[in-house]
């Protein structure tokens, strides 16, 4: 846009690139997002062995205060 900008005086020229860039592939490929998967429920039967199940945490945290990281 500047360098059509200093050869030409353009009228709405920020919605003509627009338009353009919505238009042209390599620039929607570019700007696209990967989705998330959606998941469905497990069933009770996967879930049965982790009802009784417990985890001990033991050791040092790394925990981010501001930008330092610090163990806890």
């Amino acid at each position: 846009m500047s360098e059509v900008r200093q050869k030409y005086d353009t009228p709405a020229l920020r919605s003509a690139c627009h338009r353009v860039r919505a238009s042209y592939q390599f620039c929607r490929v570019r700007k696209a997002t990967a989705s998330e998967p959606m998941m469905g429920d497990l069933p009770e039967s996967r879930l049965s062995p982790f009802t009784y199940t417990g985890i001990d945490y033991f050791g040092p945290f790394v925990v981010v205060d501001g930008r330092k990281t610090q163990k806890r």
